[in-house]
């Protein structure tokens, strides 16, 4: 009798222990009904001016989805950095599919933050958590800066751009003003992609300075036109120098 009682002591003690183990295990709490999703639309700052028009340049357009329209913030001002936030309750583990919509032809989207790549495919995010995704929308255009090379003495002078379709249809002309002392203009024009243009510049003081090609152009032979075809994403950027002969 005293070995079953033994044996039942050591049986009710290894269960006290078996208990004990359950209740030392740590406690998990379930998942929030919801995580937040943060979504943001914004431009890139040092835009110059577009068109002769507004002073704001880059692309425009909304990330859509979730039951949001998150759009860019109207009139950027070339100087600033501007974005939209925009934020939503999501179910835990459920699916989100976001798009780029651009306003136009000439803008374009990167995706930021939780999606990745080119925006103009569609990103879906698990929201097994909390998550930022944003969308940078840039232009398609073509980048015009006429500058006076640093030198001793400086150069001085005006400069006048004129952009033409490949079939000699006039884009636009392009005057920049009274340029000195490393001093120049920027310029930005909307193109669609693929548009093809010439660029010829004039009304530089052979006195003082000559021109010379730079950038995108910076092959040309100096007094020729330079073709640029407007690439499907990012802006061309072609520059202009008058420097000292």
């Amino acid at each position: 009798m005293t070995i079953v009682r033994m044996r039942g002591a050591l049986a009710l003690t290894l269960g006290a222990v078996a208990l004990l183990g359950v209740a030392c295990k740590p406690v998990v709490p379930p998942p929030p009904a919801t995580q937040t999703l943060t979504i943001t639309a914004s431009q890139p700052s040092d835009g110059g001016t577009t068109d002769g028009g507004p002073d704001w340049t880059w692309g425009q357009g909304a990330v859509v989805g979730a039951g949001l329209n998150c759009h860019t913030p109207p009139n950027l001002h070339w100087l600033d950095e501007s974005e939209t936030t925009c934020t939503v309750e999501i179910p835990t583990g459920q699916s989100v599919t976001l798009v780029t919509r651009p306003d136009d032809v000439t803008s374009y989207a990167d995706w930021r933050g939780d999606c990745v790549g080119d925006a103009a495919v569609a990103c879906t995010v698990k929201m097994d958590g909390p998550h930022t995704v944003g969308a940078l929308f840039g232009l398609n255009g073509l980048a015009l800066t006429v500058k006076c090379m640093p030198a001793d003495p400086p150069c001085y002078g005006t400069a006048t751009a004129t952009v033409v379709d490949w079939s000699g249809n006039p884009l636009r002309t392009v005057t920049f003003g009274e340029m000195s002392f490393g001093g120049g203009g920027h310029y930005i024009i909307r193109l669609a992609p693929g548009t093809g243009v010439t660029i010829t510049i004039a009304g530089i003081d052979p006195a003082y300075s000559r021109q010379v090609w730079d950038g995108a152009c910076a092959t040309v032979p100096v007094g020729s036109p330079c073709a640029l075809v407007t690439p499907a994403r990012g802006t061309v950027y072609a520059g202009y120098g008058a420097a000292i002969e």
